[in-house]
């Protein structure tokens, strides 16, 4: 049986505003296994956001190196920390977070667990962001993790934001937490943005040009009245410039 200890670590809280409030949007149901859910019609997969250091989980210091965090949502939750995992001396299958003491004995309490866990995003913040919260930790803990997007697509960070009580804030940069390019679909001679396929605006402004030409002295200039599509003319004329 795990003993019970009493946390000496000292925190910083630091409560984001979009959790404190609601003001972020709720997700599908997530694939808890593989580290997948649809928000917003886009499915975001976090199963390959993993340190570039080796290991599969992440770690870091608190503010005060008083304690250890650590993470891990992919291949099951965090390992068997008498193995793995410095400060620790719990066993963690199923486990995705946990805090460690640095100083004293080495002692783990598990802050929430892979297969309890809800998404939500919030598509205002610049970059976006997409927070998941796991609970069934020991006692009632609970851990918010942000996925913050880098479009820079540099290696994943890790960091510890702080606490309030029994729940805890964590934070991870990612590429994999940004949102897919911009697509259109070229409607009524518009391009609409579409999130179930499309092309880039480029393209379906090409696409959706219905400006008619004629070929004129080798080359095609804007027709009036009447012409044809662009690529017709381009035909029609030889190779050309285009007169716009």
């Amino acid at each position: 049986m795990m003993r019970e200890i009493i946390t000496t670590c000292v925190f910083v809280f630091a409560l984001w505003a979009s959790v404190a409030h609601g003001q972020i949007l709720k997700c599908g149901t997530p694939d808890t296994k593989n580290a997948r859910c649809e928000c917003q019609g886009v499915v975001y997969d976090f199963s390959e956001v993993v340190p570039t250091y080796g290991n599969k989980f992440f770690n870091s210091p608190g503010y005060d190196n008083q304690c250890m965090y650590y993470f891990q949502m992919v291949e099951g939750g965090l390992p068997d920390g008498k193995d793995n995992m410095s400060y620790c001396d719990v066993y963690f299958p199923g486990y995705v977070a946990a805090e460690g003491q640095m100083r004293g004995s080495a002692h783990c309490d598990r802050l929430g667990r892979v297969d309890q866990q809800n998404w939500s995003i919030d598509e205002r913040k610049n970059p976006q962001e997409i927070t998941i919260h796991f609970t069934g930790g020991d006692k009632g803990r609970s851990v918010y993790t942000t996925f913050q997007c880098d479009p820079n697509d540099g290696d994943p960070t890790f960091s510890f934001s702080g606490d309030d009580e029994k729940v805890y804030y964590m934070n991870i940069t990612t590429i994999k937490a940004c949102p897919p390019p911009a697509t259109y679909r070229c409607i009524d001679n518009a391009c609409v943005p579409s999130k179930t396929g499309g092309v880039n605006a480029t393209e379906c402004n090409r696409m959706c040009d219905n400006t008619m030409y004629r070929c004129e002295e080798n080359k095609c200039v804007v027709a009036s009245s009447g012409g044809v599509p662009l690529e017709e003319c381009k035909a029609a004329c030889g190779v050309v410039r285009v007169d716009e």
